[in-house]
C-alpha cells in the first residue's frame, strides 16, 4: 500500500505545473526540514513551487539552505496551485487560520506522521509508525535517481534528529536509522547540524531557559516536573514562543519523572501548553485533545483559554482523572 501511495504521489507532482507546499504554525524540526526537503527536490524536477508556512522559521533552523524560500501563509493568500501538499499538518486547523483547503490547491496531498491525522487529502499518506515526517519525505524523493542533494539531506536529516529525540524516542526504529545513514552519504553533515540545534543559544535564549528551570516544581508525588514561562518573561529577555519549543527536553530531564509540562502564556488568557512523557505506558495524546489539542501518544500539546493558574487546575484535574495520581 506504500509503494503505490508514494508512486501516486510521484505521478501526481510530475503532471502538475504549479504545487504549494504547507506546514503547521508554530514550525518545529520536521516541519522546517521536511518542507524545505519536498521544495528543494521539486525544484530539482523543474516544477514552480511555493513554500508557506503560517509562522516565521524558528531562528535555530535558519541556517539550513532553502529557509530563505518559505512565505508567509494568512488569509489574504489567493494563489491555486495544481496540487496543494500538506506536510507534517495533522489537522488544517493547524494552519492558525480559517483557509478553506480547495481554495490553496485544486488536489489536496497529505503527508504526515501523527496518530491522529484527520485524513484531509485527495491523497493520504499517513504513517504513525514513522519517527518523523522526514522519514516520509525522503522515500517520495528517493523515487527520482540522484534527487537528493547535501542540502535536501541536511534538511531532511534535521527532520528525522529533532522529532526522533536524536534517535531516542520509542517511534526510532531500524528503518530510521538506515534513512539516516543514506543521508549522510548523500552529504547530510550530522556535526554542523547537531551544533546548531543542540550545542549553540543565544544568550538571551539560555537566560530564558535558566529562569524556566529556577520556577521548576515537582508534582503528583515527584511523578510530574512543571514550569511556566510568563508573557514578561519572553519580553524581558528578547525571546518569542517560536524559539522556545524546545525548552520542555530541559524539564524532561529530571530523573524519575513520568510527565514534563511547560506552560507559555502567549497572550493574556491563552496558555499554550506542551507535555512530553519518558514512558509509553504514559500517555499523553487523549489529555491533549481534551483541550481541542493533540499530538503523539508520547508527546502532544494544546492550547487552554485561561490565566496561568487555571490552565494549571485544569490540565492537573485531567492527569488525576487519566491516571489516578494525587496531586
Amino acid at each position: 500500500m506504500e509503494r503505490k501511495i508514494v508512486k501516486e504521489i510521484k505521478d501526481r507532482i510530475e503532471k502538475a505545473n504549479a504545487i504549494s507546499l504547507i506546514s503547521h504554525e508554530r514550525p518545529d524540526g520536521d516541519a522546517i526540514g521536511s518542507l524545505i526537503a519536498m521544495g528543494l527536490g521539486i525544484e530539482r524536477i523543474g516544477k514552480k513551487v511555493k513554500l508557506l508556512s503560517p509562522d516565521d522559521v524558528p531562528e535555530v533552523y535558519r541556517f539550513l539552505k532553502g529557509t530563505e524560500k518559505i512565505e508567509k501563509l494568512n488569509q489574504l493568500w489567493n494563489e491555486r496551485a495544481d496540487i496543494c501538499i500538506f506536510i507534517d499538518t495533522a489537522n488544517p486547523s493547524r494552519l492558525g487560520n480559517d483557509i478553506n483547503l480547495k481554495s490553496l490547491g485544486k488536489f489536496i496531498i497529505n503527508i504526515d506522521h501523527h496518530i491522529d491525522n484527520k485524513r484531509y487529502g485527495d491523497i493520504n499518506f499517513v504513517d504513525p509508525t514513522a519517527s518523523s515526517t522526514g522519514e516520509l519525505i525522503y522515500e517520495i524523493l528517493s523515487q527520482w535517481e540522484n534527487l537528493i542533494t547535501p542540502e535536501i539531506a541536511d534538511a531532511l536529516y534535521t527532520a528525522i534528529v529533532t522529532d526522533s529525540g536524536r534517535f531516542s524516542y520509542e517511534s526510532t526504529s531500524y528503518k530510521t536509522h538506515l534513512i539516516a545513514a543514506d543521508l549522510l552519504s548523500k552529504g547530510a553533515n550530522k556535526t554542523i547540524i547537531n551544533k546548531r540545534i543542540y550545542e549553540i543559544k543565544p544568550f538571551n535564549v539560555l537566560k530564558l531557559i535558566g529562569e524556566m528551570l529556577s520556577r521548576a516544581q515537582l508534582a503528583f508525588g515527584g511523578k510530574v516536573i512543571w514550569s511556566f514561562i510568563t508573557l514578561e518573561s519572553f519580553e524581558k529577555h528578547g525571546v518569542n514562543l517560536l524559539d522556545s519549543e524546545g525548552f520542555l527536553q530541559f524539564l524532561r530531564m529530571a530523573e524519575g519523572i513520568k510527565l514534563a509540562i511547560l506552560f507559555r502564556e502567549i497572550e493574556r488568557g491563552k496558555i499554550r501548553v506542551s507535555l512530553r512523557s519518558t514512558d509509553k505506558e504514559t500517555k499523553v495524546r487523549e489529555i491533549a485533545t481534551q483541550f481541542g489539542g493533540g499530538g503523539h501518544e508520547m508527546a502532544a500539546g494544546c492550547t487552554i483559554e485561561a490565566n496561568l493558574e487555571s490552565a494549571k487546575e485544569l490540565l492537573f484535574k485531567s492527569i488525576e482523572e487519566k491516571y489516578g495520581w494525587k496531586a
